[in-house]
């Protein structure tokens, strides 16, 4: 994609760029723009323990560079980050939700491609994880993969990691819970955005509502809004909702129902929601992060790993099958690496 394409695209969806409020500084909002137009390949989003090690140690170690680069203030992660506390009432509790969540993925993803070529964000399927006994024995809390999840994260690919909001810590399983695979089955029965985020969706079908769940289970800096980005847990679990979405709009094109159209115009609650505001990133509104084109061009996601009594291989040296219950665990109590 270059920027004339991405121009031409935004001409076609309607973009009207904005007036030119400043969110933050002038040298962030800049090197915003180069990654609403740089160049991009179809990536595959995989789940994290499918994901092969070297891609996913590229992800981490791209991560880890971003952190440490302070040629933005205080590092180029955390000035990422920051939009999340600044925009929001416009990232949440509304049904502009997921595309400003999708937006802000692609930013992230773009970001560590110029660090690393070829980064591919994997997603956390923790409903792998609420399938077991006690979900805080997961191997995914350990240093094969995010780190420890109780007290301060000493293991993992983010040890030792500071925030504008302290250490990074974690304080899992003391409240709320995970998904579980009930939850998607929930959301994939309606058929409308509204009918999947506030203001008007029931609990059971509210994607967001059970995204915060998860977001308060796992605890410390994820626990809440103004802290959450800085635990790149973050990134993981949002790429999960994400794939659900565009799970949900495979399923409207199924239904003759246009993704890109779905957008309440007139039962969108809160102002900040409104289709015609600013999303904050560049010139897009809020009704812009619902078109095909973020999807489409940017990146597909792979099926979760799965098995049954014929095949019984999950496809990961990290999970097992679940002759019982035909399904893929994750296995426990790893030793550290």
């Amino acid at each position: 994609m270059n920027v004339f394409a991405l121009l031409a695209v935004l001409a076609v969806i309607g973009s009207v760029p904005p007036a030119g409020t400043q969110i933050i500084d002038e040298a962030t909002n800049q090197w915003i723009q180069t990654l609403l137009i740089q160049p991009n390949r179809l990536k595959m989003r995989r789940e994290i323990r499918e994901m092969p090690r070297k891609n996913l140690h590229d992800f981490f170690r791209a991560l880890n560079i971003m952190k440490n680069d302070r040629s933005l203030r205080p590092n180029k992660y955390d000035a990422l980050c920051n939009f999340h506390a600044i925009l929001k009432n416009i990232a949440h509790e509304g049904p502009g939700f997921l595309g400003w969540h999708r937006i802000y993925l692609i930013l992230l993803e773009n970001a560590l491609n110029q660090i690393i070529p070829g980064i591919n964000i994997p997603y956390w399927n923790n409903t792998l994880d609420n399938s077991l006994f006690d979900p805080t024995q997961s191997s995914i809390f350990s240093d094969h993969f995010i780190g420890n999840g109780r007290g301060l994260v000493t293991v993992g690919p983010f040890a030792g990691w500071f925030t504008p909001h302290g250490p990074l810590h974690r304080n899992f399983g003391r409240v709320n819970r995970l998904m579980t695979t009930r939850d998607e089955r929930n959301v994939m029965l309606r058929f409308y955005l509204e009918d999947i985020t506030y203001p008007h969706a029931p609990n059971w079908t509210n994607i967001e509502k059970m995204h915060n769940h998860v977001h308060t289970w796992v605890g410390g800096q994820m626990g809440k809004v103004e802290s959450a980005c800085y635990d790149p847990m973050f990134w993981m679990h949002h790429a999960y909702i994400d794939c659900i979405w565009e799970k949900f709009r495979t399923k409207q094109r199924m239904h003759d129902i246009d993704p890109s159209s779905d957008y309440p115009f007139f039962s969108y609650g809160k102002q900040t929601h409104a289709p015609n505001s600013q999303i904050g990133f560049g010139w897009l509104l809020v009704r812009h992060a619902v078109h095909e084109y973020f999807s489409h061009n940017f990146y597909q996601c792979a099926p979760t790993p799965s098995c049954s009594r014929s095949q019984p291989n999950c496809g990961s040296s990290y999970l097992k099958c679940d002759l019982t219950r035909d399904i893929c665990v994750p296995l426990v109590n790893l030793p550290n690496l």
